[in-house]
């Protein structure tokens, strides 16, 4: 009595391997990257995910933006402090949202303007907005 063992099958996915995606590469060049990951795997991961990978290009914007924010256009209005809480929560709730915007759809996936520029815009906005007025105005720390 012999009896049969159940082998489960695999089931072909959709999802292509890494060999499939970038080929044969010439491993003499150094490779080129998109943020932390190889540009030959960008498109692979846009179409699993449908999300541009966050590269280091809009990093250093979103760091240097709030750098002037919170650092330099305080410095340039002067020794008032009453005015730095609002200098600081104008330029940041203006500044961030535009350069986040500016970064994801321009720098990281050369879409342009569409709705998800004014979309990722006014979301970071009302962020930006709710943050500087629970620090600046209720005087709430985290």
């Amino acid at each position: 009595m012999g009896s049969k063992k159940n082998k489960k099958q695999k089931k072909p996915t959709a999802q292509k391997t890494y060999d499939e995606v970038v080929g044969q590469r010439d491993f003499t060049q150094k490779p080129k990257l998109h943020g932390a990951m190889l540009e030959d795997m960008v498109d692979h991961h846009v179409e699993r995910t449908g999300i541009y990978p966050f590269t280091f290009t809009t990093a250093f914007v979103l760091f240097f933006t709030s750098v002037f924010c919170c650092v330099v256009l305080p410095l340039i209005a002067g020794n008032n402090p009453e005015s730095t809480p609002t200098i600081i929560s104008i330029s940041i709730s203006l500044l961030m949202p535009t350069a986040l915007a500016f970064s994801r759809y321009f720098v990281d996936s050369k879409r342009g303007i569409c709705a998800g520029f004014y979309r990722t815009w006014m979301v970071t906005f009302a962020i930006c907005v709710a943050v500087c007025y629970y620090l600046f105005v209720q005087g709430v720390s985290f």
